[in-house]
């Protein structure tokens, strides 16, 4: 079964990069169909009431840099969605703690002078590879990049290497021996050198503040989605995509067929060889397809008794990576709604009082009272967290910008500026509206 009249415009996928080209594509006066995998919009967004407390928490995605996620900032403010205050994790005043081993210090970080010197200086180096970075062309990079960040760190004191390998391990949400130390990078050359993580909000960068979204990230994605005329199916995954001179030919999982003069795909890298693409995919695409970006962080909010609001916990080795306090769980609870963070395998989401032993090795009070999180390594839509790369894969994210036919890619993980953000899903959706319709008129 197939329709009877082709769409000028098939979008696959309905995170912010495919929502963002739809729209762009529709209010140019194209017709324009979105077929998305899951039973909502926003892809790796998701924003829900936590369990009990009518408080909108952020699944998935949270944070924002306003003085660098432009185009982001220039979304929210067209839909008329406003940032948290700056200092709205909690109470104020809560010290971080760190735990290394068995290990507990309190505020300042645990290095002596000579291990500070040697973290300090290993920082410099990182900014100055950050800058030549960003003066070659998009996802170009040398050979010393492509290595795994853990390599990196041979050489230092071993606390100092424990806390760098910690803060990689936080800023990437992938293990420190497998990440490439270029994806670390990259994150510099839009941020600015990595910051110890602060207590009001994610591991940080300086001069770049995160902030969260009042309300919800997610709410951009609903946004979006009503703000233009296009026709959007949810519950619709896309089994295959063939193609020729006139356009593309998509096959949903149900076996009907939707006919379109081009196709915007802005699916994650890492569900792309679930589709069937003919011709095939190009090889740089087809590789990084098969192999997979190694994001996996296990994002787990928590209501715990007998915590700050605002704490504030690192830890090495990770059984959790780290924790922060966000604030009360509802206004006027003395409970605290706190965010870990993890790599799968360290830690049972589900095992409440496993996660409050990890807690109260810092907060020997603390109590997990609830959780609400969602897997998104075992989201057959996902497969993975934000993108993160191994060695050997920087390079092949160019071929994701290069013609394939008829077929056009979007996406965070994939986007030149911003990789793995928000805004980077934002930028990446701009661009391919502005590539396919190019190509519509070429």
């Amino acid at each position: 079964m197939s329709t009877a009249e082709p769409w000028d415009v098939i979008v696959a996928g309905a995170g912010l990069a495919g929502l963002v080209a739809a729209r762009d594509l529709a209010e140019q006066g194209l017709s324009v169909a979105v077929f998305e995998a899951r039973d909502r919009v926003g892809g790796r967004t998701w924003s829900r009431a936590f369990p009990g407390t009518g408080t909108i928490v952020d699944l998935g995605a949270e944070w924002v840099a306003p003085g660098h996620h432009a185009a982001l900032m220039a979304e929210y403010d067209r839909y008329g969605i406003g940032l948290r205050p700056e200092a709205d994790g909690g109470s104020g005043g809560s010290e971080r703690i760190w735990l290394f081993g068995d290990e507990k210090a309190v505020g300042e970080l645990p290095l002596d002078a000579g291990e500070r010197a040697a973290f300090d200086a290993f920082l410099e180096a990182l900014a100055a590879e950050a800058e030549m970075l960003a003066g070659e062309s998009a996802f170009a990079s040398r050979l010393e990049m492509e290595v795994p960040f853990a390599e990196r760190l041979v050489d230092l004191p071993p606390r100092a290497a424990q806390v760098l390998a910690s803060l990689a391990t936080a800023v990437m949400g992938a293990p420190a021996t497998e990440v490439s130390v270029v994806g670390l990078l990259d994150d510099m050359t839009d941020l600015g050198v990595p910051e110890l993580p602060d207590e009001e909000g994610s591991e940080g960068f300086a001069g770049s503040a995160q902030r969260r979204v009042e309300g919800g990230v997610m709410q951009l994605a609903d946004r979006i989605a009503e703000s233009f005329e296009a026709k959007l199916h949810l519950g619709t995954p896309i089994a295959g995509v063939a193609q020729d001179a006139d356009g593309v030919q998509v096959t949903l999982a149900d076996g009907t067929v939707q006919r379109a003069r081009a196709l915007v795909c802005a699916v994650p890298v890492n569900t792309l060889a679930d589709m069937d693409f003919h011709p095939e995919l190009p090889r740089d695409v087809a590789l990084l397809a098969e192999q997979k970006h190694v994001g996996q962080a296990v994002k787990v909010l928590a209501r715990v008794a007998g915590v700050p609001d605002d704490m504030a916990l690192s830890m090495w080795p990770p059984a959790l990576t780290g924790a922060i306090g966000i604030g009360p769980a509802a206004p006027g609870s003395d409970d605290a709604l706190v965010i870990c963070f993890g790599l799968p395998g360290s830690f049972d989401p589900n095992d409440l009082d496993a996660l409050t032993a990890q807690l109260r090795r810092a907060y020997p009070e603390a109590r997990v009272l609830d959780v609400a999180y969602h897997d998104w390594n075992a989201d057959p839509y996902a497969q993975g967290a934000w993108f993160a790369p191994k060695s050997g894969h920087w390079p092949l994210l160019a071929a994701f910008g290069e013609p394939y036919g008829r077929v056009v890619f979007a996406g965070s993980d994939i986007s030149p500026t911003s990789l793995g953000y928000m805004d980077g899903a934002v930028v990446s959706g701009q661009a391919a509206a502005e590539r396919t319709r190019a190509m519509l008129d070429a």
